[in-house]
């Protein structure tokens, strides 16, 4: 008849036994207890202490709060709009540098977007020769260099 338990046997067919197999016995097990409650019990009471000192503050400052939520609500309001507007100044900031960068490269011929306002094969700048202001007539341009 084939063995119930095998798994209480050994690998060369001894019988084990329980102190055999590593089961814990009494006296380890009082020993892991005194163990827990020593290393536990200090975490257990500061849990309890700041549950409490929570507990307290929250009502000697929930009136507080009550009191004193619209002038809360008022400056936080006027917190978010002081930072929306910094944002809105550095995006216009950033926009404007751009804009002046974009300017630059167009004028030089540095990198030339195909707008029309330079070019990249080294032309600079034109300006029209002796033309009074107002007339229509034909351009005539001068490359400067």
């Amino acid at each position: 008849m084939a063995d119930p338990y095998p798994y209480h046997r050994s690998s060369n067919g001894q019988q084990l036994t329980t102190h055999d197999q590593g089961g814990a016995t009494s006296k380890s097990v009082v020993w892991a207890s005194l163990a827990g409650v020593a290393v536990g019990g200090p975490l257990f009471g500061m849990l309890g202490f700041s549950f409490l000192a929570t507990l307290t503050l929250l009502l000697i400052c929930f009136p507080l709060m009550l009191i004193f939520s619209p002038l809360l609500l008022c400056v936080s309001l006027l917190f978010v709009g002081a930072l929306a507007g910094f944002a809105a100044a550095g995006a216009t900031a950033v926009a404007g540098v751009s804009t002046l960068a974009w300017s630059y490269r167009e004028v030089i011929g540095g990198g030339h977007l195909g707008l029309g306002f330079g070019g990249g094969d080294g032309e600079r700048l034109f300006i029209k020769e002796n033309q009074p202001p107002l007339q229509h007539q034909e351009n005539r341009l001068i490359k400067i260099q």
